[in-house]
């Protein structure tokens, strides 16, 4: 198994240190890791098992076994993707997820480690695919088939870029979830926010994206984006970097009682 799983880092893009320290930890028993695997694949199930592991799990707090059994169940998860017809390409795009959360938690926390293992369900179970930049979770709204957007934050908000990941989503739901072929998009994020406005010029790539959502509501109390922006959500406002200019404006603005916020906008 860790040969299979040492040619799946490989092909995601982990970093040798990552593979390393993932292939060492410790499993369950192999009943078990079948039992997490059949949960994890399964679009009714995920939620359960992922809650199951996570409790089994719940003393180690680099994540790493979490994410092997998550990895395990990934090749599972390739092995439905082929059998729908579903591109190697779309598959290998969705989970390098894993790599990239390993390195946001280095970001955050200094060192590399896996603490998303409540998200990656919808990757593992075929609910939620990367599309180019962007990621396209089946979901609903108001009742009905709906697409939910979420923007990975190693995503080029390029709109040439952007316009050919919602053409490409368009096509590919169209294809293998016809249910969702003439479903809404929507997408509740602190990108979305109207706040931003007033802190970045309106030909910002930023703007441009949220200007293709027509905005929903808008909660001005949420704080995600102190994760997003500023890499550790437990920083207070005095103590965010200024690394960047949207941090600088971000801070500033914040700092003299602003609010950031999120919104939930329909694509237009």
């Amino acid at each position: 198994m860790n040969t299979q799983l040492k040619q799946l880092c490989d092909e995601l893009g982990f970093e040798p240190e990552a593979t390393a320290a993932l292939l060492s930890a410790s499993e369950t028993d192999e009943e078990s890791v079948k039992k997490f695997t059949e949960g994890l694949v399964s679009r009714e199930r995920f939620p359960e098992s992922t809650t199951e592991l996570l409790a089994r799990y719940e003393s180690d707090k680099t994540g790493w076994c979490v994410l092997k059994i998550m990895l395990i169940a990934a090749l599972r998860s390739r092995e439905i993707y082929r059998e729908r017809g579903i591109s190697d390409e779309i598959f290998l795009d969705t989970m390098k997820c894993f790599p990239r959360f390993v390195r946001e938690h280095r970001a955050s926390f200094g060192t590399f480690g896996f603490d998303r293992g409540f998200w990656v369900g919808r990757q593992l179970s075929l609910v939620l695919f990367r599309i180019g930049e962007l990621e396209y979770e089946l979901s609903e709204h108001e009742g009905k088939n709906a697409i939910s957007v979420h923007i990975p934050s190693d995503a080029d908000l390029t709109p040439a870029l952007l316009d050919g990941s919602f053409a490409a989503a368009k096509d590919f739901f169209a294809r293998y979830f016809p249910d969702y072929a003439n479903a809404h998009y929507f997408c509740y994020s602190w990108l979305i926010s109207p706040a931003l406005k007033n802190l970045l010029p309106a030909n910002s790539k930023i703007i441009l994206f949220q200007n293709r959502f027509r905005v929903l509501s808008f909660d001005e109390k949420a704080d995600s984006y102190k994760l997003w922006v500023f890499k550790n959500k437990e920083l207070s406002p005095q103590d965010f970097p200024e690394n960047t200019s949207l941090q600088r404006r971000m801070k500033a603005h914040v700092l003299k009682g602003g609010t950031v916020g999120e919104a939930l906008g329909i694509l237009v």
